[in-house]
């Protein structure tokens, strides 16, 4: 998925991450820090187009490291960073909806999904 800046003057500026995660590799991404979380994402990173002050831009995943960010303009800096919690946030919720409509089908493969907590089947007594 693309997430592209709304920034007056960073318009241009964007990071697409990969919608490929295994359960390992989410539950990583929420524990590593550093290093190893960097190594992770860099992993997930598909495309970037990252402004950077002194130079070129950020424009090849392989640049997506700590040393890379270091580089971004810090006006962007933060949504940068912000952007994979957002991503892997809506891949769970994502994962919600699909298990909602999962479920619901065994229950009447011919009525719509229900998001109504009260018509979600409950365990014998």
């Amino acid at each position: 998925m693309r997430y592209c800046c709304d920034l007056p003057g960073f318009e241009d500026n964007f990071i697409e991450l990969s919608d490929v995660w295994s359960r390992k590799q989410v539950k990583s991404f929420w524990q590593f820090e550093g290093e190893a979380y960097m190594a992770l994402l860099k992993t997930k990173v598909v495309s970037c187009n990252l402004a950077c002050p002194d130079g070129p831009p950020i424009t090849e995943a392989f640049l997506f490291t700590e040393e890379g960010l270091e580089q971004v303009d810090f006006r962007i800096y933060h949504w940068v960073v912000n952007v994979p919690v957002k991503h892997v946030s809506e891949l769970g919720t994502l994962s919600l909806a699909c298990g909602r409509r999962l479920f619901a089908s065994t229950e009447d493969s011919s009525a719509p999904p229900s998001d109504d907590p009260a018509k979600l089947p409950t365990e014998p007594s």
